[in-house]
């Protein structure tokens, strides 16, 4: 008896454990399916949001494509009609780590009180000599021997002179040869940039050399945006811009003007230099007709890349560091006060007291931006634009040009 009740027993706490370690079990899986089904809804999710940036990647692919196509020609081939077959040196003195880009100054000093080339205010800066009784030199580094060379340069006087020069001429070894190109003193515009141009002999170039600036004007002179190229100047894309595929030409009369569109976010003085390097006399675009605002944000609307960069600003050519309040177009030869604007409601505002740099910056309902200020540090993308006047092509577009 006492047998079968120990029996019946063990039975009992095996049924107990049995169904314990069943509820167990039922537990254990139950907590797992919920975390699995948590997951597969966070699994779900996610695989949402990559296809979206999926597609977007193909957007932006498709117009990395396009332009690649448009700029260098079929896919995996280099376009011809987009490639200069010349090299430019520049020089515009505005990248502190290397201030005497190609030059050594002999009397020039670096200078940063609003007169500067490239920029057209407070913001950039060239060179003068400090001491207007005395002759000042630049002198480059080694140039390798080529057919021919173009040597292209801004200066302006501070004051009128009929005493001294500009010359440039070539040091081939040790001493430099007789100047081959001079400017006379007499009779040159006061405080307006002229640009000089100068091909040297042939003689010159079959040996490595270095160029020699060398000025004797009795007034202050300035120099900036040195530009040295290894081709006739007579050459497309040097005294009249060739704008590049993938860039959009836009006529009015006889004037012509290029811009290139540019998603890559930089500070409003390092997006005038990248503009420079597409032509040294390109800049931020300036917008000065309400027929040329809508033609500008027609493009970035058709435009994947550049719709997507509108929605955090982009430059444009205008700013007031100079005068506050007085908005002006820089980055050519001289500030261009505001004659047409497309302010949004409340800008300018100056908020903080630092903001002097405008940008395209409010989409509108029927596809405009208006325009914003904002601190010149901030990074944006940007709109290049080359201007010029066909009827002048074949030989110079800028006034005050004196070519030896």
């Amino acid at each position: 008896m006492r047998c079968i009740t120990f029996i019946a027993f063990v039975a009992f706490l095996l049924s107990v454990l049995l169904n314990s370690s069943e509820e167990a079990v039922v537990a254990s899986i139950e907590k797992s399916c919920t975390a699995m089904h948590t997951f597969q809804k966070t699994f779900d999710a996610l695989k949402s949001k990559v296809t979206d940036l999926q597609n977007q990647m193909d957007l932006l692919k498709s117009d990395l494509d396009t332009s690649i196509e448009q700029t260098c020609g079929p896919l995996g081939s280099v376009g011809i009609a987009n490639t200069h077959l010349f090299q430019l040196t520049f020089c515009n003195f505005e990248n502190n780590e290397d201030a005497n880009c190609a030059f050594a100054m002999n009397n020039f000093i670096i200078s940063s009180d609003g007169t500067d080339h490239t920029f057209g205010s407070k913001l950039g800066h060239d060179y003068y000599n400090y001491y207007n009784d005395r002759t000042s030199t630049m002198t480059s580094v080694i140039f390798q021997p080529a057919d021919h060379y173009c040597i292209r340069f801004y200066f302006a006087l501070y004051a009128a002179t009929s005493t001294g020069q500009i010359s440039v001429s070539l040091q081939v070894g040790e001493n430099p040869g007789y100047p081959f190109h001079s400017i006379p003193s007499s009779n040159l515009p006061v405080g307006k940039w002229i640009l000089a141009e100068a091909s040297p002999d042939q003689e010159y170039l079959q040996h490595p050399f270095k160029i020699i600036i060398e000025n004797t004007i009795s007034t202050y002179v300035y120099v900036d945006d040195i530009m040295i190229y290894n081709a006739p100047c007579s050459t497309d894309g040097i005294r009249s811009p060739v704008c590049p595929f993938g860039g959009v030409i836009r006529r009015k009369g006889a004037q012509t003007s290029c811009y290139t569109f540019h998603p890559e976010p930089l500070k409003y003085t390092d997006a005038i230099l990248a503009c420079k390097e597409v032509w040294p006399d390109a800049s931020l675009v300036q917008i000065e007709t309400e027929e040329e605002q809508g033609f500008i944000a027609n493009q970035i609307n058709n435009t994947q890349a550049m719709t997507y960069a509108a929605d955090f600003g982009i430059w444009i050519g205008g700013n007031d560091v100079n005068t506050e309040y007085s908005f002006v177009w820089i980055g050519s030869s001289a500030p261009v006060p505001f004659n047409y604007t497309k302010w949004h409601q409340g800008q300018p505002n100056n908020m903080n007291g630092d903001q002097d740099c405008v940008m395209l910056q409010y989409k509108t309902a029927n596809g405009d931006y208006e325009w914003g200020d904002v601190g010149c540090e901030e990074k944006h993308s940007f709109i290049c634009e080359m201007t010029y006047d066909t009827s002048q092509a074949p030989s110079h577009q800028y006034p005050n040009t004196v070519i030896g």
